[in-house]
C-alpha cells in the first residue's frame, strides 16, 4: 500500500529520485555533490519511518529505499471514512519498498512482496531552474553541519536547500493533530558507492 495521500505531496514535492538526460560531452547535475547517502526520518499523518537515499554521478544514479509504519487503526478508519464504510481490506502495519533508477530504466520494488515493475527513465525539467521559479527564499539554516537555504513553494511547503538536495520538508501551517514533516538524520558524503549498488536483488522477479 503507498504512503498516505494526504502527506505525499509534501514528501515528493521535489523528488530525490529523478532524471535529467546527458549527452557524452556533458554530465547533467542533477545535485551539487557527485554522491551520497543520507538518511531521513519522516511522519505522514498515521505513518511514519525512514527512507535512506543513495546516489552517484551527481543523481544520475540513485536508490530509495523506505520503511514504513502505519497505525493501522487509524489509516482503516479514514479509508472506511473516505469509501463510504466500503474498504475492508487488510493494511499492512509495515511497508518496504525500494525504488532503483538508472540512466535507462526505473525499478519500483515492493521488498515485502519480493516483486517489482521496470519503466524507462524520463527526464525532467533542471531542478535548479525549477526551484528558482516555484519557491521563494526565506532564510538559511544548518542541518547535520550542512549549510541550507530555506525556501517556501506557495507558501504551503518550507524546504531547507542543500547543494539542490531538501534536507527538510515541512508545511508551513500545520495540521491539527496530525504530525507531518520530513527531515536527514545522517548525511554521508563520504559514502563508497558499492559495485552492486544500482543493481535490482536477485530474489525479487521484476514484471
Amino acid at each position: 500500500m503507498k504512503p498516505f495521500p494526504l502527506f505525499s505531496l509534501l514528501i515528493f514535492i521535489f523528488p530525490m529520485i529523478g532524471h535529467t538526460q546527458s549527452d557524452s560531452a556533458v554530465v547533467k547535475k542533477l545535485y551539487g555533490i557527485k554522491s551520497c547517502k543520507i538518511v531521513f526520518k519522516f511522519y505522514n499523518g498515521p505513518q511514519s519511518g525512514v527512507k535512506t537515499i543513495i546516489f552517484d554521478d551527481w543523481g544520475n544514479m540513485e536508490k530509495e529505499e523506505v520503511i514504513t509504519f502505519s497505525d493501522t487503526a487509524i489509516m482503516g478508519k479514514a479509508l472506511r471514512q473516505l469509501s463510504g464504510g466500503k474498504f475492508h481490506d487488510t493494511i499492512p502495519g509495515v511497508q518496504h519498498n525500494l525504488r532503483i533508477r538508472t540512466a535507462q530504466e526505473i525499478y519500483t520494488i515492493d521488498v515485502s512482496q519480493q516483486v517489482g515493475y521496470k519503466t524507462r527513465s524520463f527526464a525532467l525539467f533542471d531542478q535548479t531552474t525549477m526551484m528558482n521559479s516555484m519557491t521563494t527564499a526565506v532564510g538559511t539554516d544548518t542541518l547535520l553541519g550542512k549549510p541550507c537555504r530555506i525556501v517556501e513553494m506557495q507558501h504551503a511547503f518550507r524546504l531547507w536547500m542543500w547543494d539542490n538536495i531538501a534536507l527538510k520538508k515541512q508545511l508551513v501551517q500545520e495540521v491539527p493533530d496530525m504530525k507531518m514533516e520530513e527531515y536527514a538524520i545522517e548525511v554521508d558524503d563520504n559514502y563508497v558507492i558499492k559495485p552492486d549498488e544500482f543493481t535490482v536483488p536477485a530474489n525479487i522477479k521484476i514484471q
